[in-house]
């Protein structure tokens, strides 16, 4: 925009342009060998337990994969990252506001198992969160003599909090 005061040269002014912040958009991605995978958008699902690395997924590859980001909450009775023998389970939660619930009603088995047969790993980053609770709320890290259980948590206000017991090798 221009415009001259009293037959003077033009007077330009700059407007800032003003674009909107980009967004990220809430997901929860699986590939590979995942058995009951949530939807996209998250959200909280009693009574559901997520196998990644599971010999009996629909499409059993010897890999499964499951990222949750872009500040998506999902709520899970039960997570088991690894679950049998050879297979590889993949866990990444990531980025600020993203949240990973795990509240188990099973009695007999922890909420979330990293390594249960196979190999598991639970990558926690860039101020996500993981909150393992209630009666259950145990974290095991290599359950069985075959597993192997790896979980890395990195970055400032990152958490991983669980509400009964740390097991890391339990057999494994």
């Amino acid at each position: 925009m221009s415009f001259k005061l009293n037959d003077q040269k033009p007077v330009v002014f700059l407007l800032p342009l003003v674009l909107p912040a980009a967004s990220a958009w809430a997901d929860v991605s699986t590939t590979g060998s995942v058995t009951n995978s949530p939807p996209v958008g998250g959200g909280i699902f009693h009574s559901t337990q997520v196998v990644v690395g599971d010999a009996d997924a629909s499409s059993p590859s010897l890999l499964g994969t499951m990222q949750i980001d872009g500040g998506t909450n999902l709520g899970l009775d039960r997570l088991i990252i690894g679950d049998e023998t050879s297979y590889l389970g993949d866990v990444r939660v990531t980025g600020a506001g993203t949240v990973l619930d795990l509240d188990s009603s099973f009695t007999s088995n922890p909420a979330l198992q990293v390594g249960h047969e196979g190999t598991g790993y639970l990558t926690i980053t860039q101020q996500a969160a993981v909150f393992v609770s209630d009666t259950n709320g145990h974290l095991v890290i290599g359950r069985d003599a075959t597993a192997a259980g790896f979980v890395h948590v990195d970055g400032l206000l990152t958490q991983l909090t669980f509400g009964e017991d740390l097991v890391v090798g339990s057999q494994g």
